[in-house]
């Protein structure tokens, strides 16, 4: 059964472990559902030119780097509301150009990238850059998987 929300004793927030060493650079996530072992089945693929299929039975040993979690759906909802919170505390987007926004601000291309020098204040600074900020992709790539992953797990209830 999937739990509608995440169990208490799943909650996870501890800060996170600095400093952050990166194995490699995800490139593409994949999602899936276990019907038979009921587990949610989360794939972050290296990127590279040469992908190979997602959720593959086997990845080859000269293939791109590959992290597979297999969690229960009870462990997908605490990762969700934990993706939620660290999402939340990244950097806000620009109001005009969607880009994230630094604590010096940006050269926004909406603005045609130009800085006048009596509106430079203005333009640039929208908002003070917040603690544990994520770049716009990763900040895109993890906000999409928990989506996804509320969305998979409210379709097996369903189910």
């Amino acid at each position: 059964a999937v739990p509608a929300t995440a169990p208490a004793e799943l909650a996870d927030d501890a800060p996170l472990d600095l400093p952050l060493m990166e194995e490699f650079r995800v490139g593409a996530i994949a999602l899936a559902w276990d019907g038979e072992d009921e587990r949610v089945v989360i794939e972050a693929q290296e990127e590279t030119e040469n992908p190979v299929e997602p959720l593959a039975e086997e990845v080859p040993e000269n293939g791109p780097g590959v992290l597979r979690v297999r969690i229960t759906p009870a462990e997908a909802r605490a990762f969700s509301q934990r993706a939620l919170q660290i999402v939340a505390q990244g950097r806000p987007a620009c109001p005009l150009c969607g880009l994230p926004l630094d604590e010096e601000g940006h050269i926004c291309p909406r603005q045609n990238g130009h800085l006048h020098a009596s509106a430079s204040k203005q333009v640039t600074r929208h908002h003070p850059r917040r603690p544990a900020a994520y770049d716009h992709a990763a900040r895109l790539q993890l906000f999409t998987l928990v989506h996804c992953n509320a969305d998979l797990i409210s379709m097996e209830s369903r189910a």
